[in-house]
């Protein structure tokens, strides 16, 4: 007995010490191949798999790619990747004044349809039955009635699944709505508008019957940038105030998270409910009720400062921005470290010192026959 109250304090003293010290995360830097700064993060799978963008210099054009443990396969067909699912199938647009969706798969890719002639497809998020999401145009005002301007279209969140584009209209009075992620039960989150580029933006939550409005925290405006499998939406809202909060809206509510802090933005959330976003200190990850700066836990000293995080998967691995004091900027995936041995060995001990202590406090009854 006298044993463990001697290792007790040492025994504390060592979990404490290892708990501040030891990193969570390791960082992975993914380079642009060409130009400096040309390289962007848009998303991880579960497997691992990560999702980019990169500016080239023989397509002279931005082209999206895929990361398999830094091995690098181009997308030829994509302009912007923006999604990517657990089966490997990438989601994405391409072309310029006239935009085109496409989700590419082991068989190739497949064009998404326009809902109006030549009209616009711009394609934000997939999920992992292969329905892809975004905006389209969808109502075109040949008199100049649109509140775009004669002859323009207005341009609706929209759903593709088993080949077709379904228009999911907008929130009353609203012209414009573009959808931001799917989760696996097809309820798609994004936000609705007054008309393109002006007005508004309020946060919807469409769950296969009906576009709802999810308020804000106060301000006038807020919009939903990711959803996971619970329905759990996060995002952007404008307080009462200034500034503007990440939001994790879930059971009809809108929860601020980074109260009394500044400027925030929530980017994804997965089905564990850790949220990934940027603040004023750069990339965050919020888990358990509590926003952590990436940078606290990774290793410290380290070159690269995690400016912003853009997607989490269920395994809890992070991708997003990262750059040096220099100004050269990277992609960053950050992933969980395996509980070390000696973790272990100290939870143990905390076991053993809990045990004591209870044997201590109420005794051990023995039971016979």
């Amino acid at each position: 007995m006298r044993l463990i109250k001697l290792l007790a304090p040492s025994l504390l003293a060592s979990v404490c010490a290892f708990a501040q010290a030891a990193p969570l995360y390791t960082l992975r830097t993914i380079a642009p191949l060409g130009f400096p700064n040309a390289l962007v993060l848009t998303g991880i799978n579960n497997q691992g798999v990560v999702l980019g963008n990169e500016w080239r210099e023989e397509t002279r054009a931005s082209t999206g790619f895929v990361d398999r443990g830094g091995a690098r396969t181009w997308l030829d067909t994509l302009m912007f990747g923006s999604g990517i699912n657990d089966a490997g199938t990438v989601a994405g647009t391409a072309g310029d004044i006239v935009t085109v969706g496409y989700v590419v798969d082991g068989a190739g890719a497949v064009m998404l349809p326009s809902m109006q002639p030549q009209g616009s497809v711009s394609v934000a998020a997939l999920n992992h039955q292969g329905h892809a999401v975004g905006s389209a145009d969808a109502v075109f005002r040949p008199d100049g009635s649109g509140l775009q301007g004669e002859g323009a279209y207005d341009s609706h969140a929209f759903i593709y699944r088993d080949g077709a584009m379904n228009d999911l209209g907008t929130l009353g009075g609203d012209t414009y709505s573009s959808a931001s992620a799917v989760n696996g039960t097809g309820a798609v989150a994004g936000y609705s508008r007054e008309f393109a580029g002006g007005g508004a933006r309020r946060a919807f939550l469409h769950n296969g019957a009906a576009m709802l409005d999810l308020g804000t925290l106060g301000g006038a405006e807020s919009w939903a940038n990711g959803i996971n499998d619970n329905g759990a939406v996060v995002g952007v809202s404008d307080l009462a105030g200034e500034g503007r909060h990440a939001f994790l809206y879930v059971d009809g509510a809108m929860v601020d998270l980074a109260p009394g802090g500044g400027n925030t933005e929530a980017f994804d959330i997965n089905n564990a409910g850790q949220v990934v976003g940027r603040g004023k200190g750069g990339g965050f990850l919020y888990a358990n009720g509590v926003m952590a700066e990436l940078d606290t836990l990774i290793a410290p000293g380290g070159e690269w400062h995690v400016t912003s995080a853009v997607g989490i998967n269920d395994l809890g691995q992070i991708v997003g921005q990262a750059c040096n004091t220099y100004g050269e900027c990277v992609g960053a995936l950050l992933s969980p470290v395996p509980e070390p041995a000696s973790t272990a060995m100290l939870l143990g001990g905390l076991a053993v010192l809990g045990v004591a202590a209870r044997r201590r406090k109420g005794g051990v009854r023995r039971v016979t026959g």
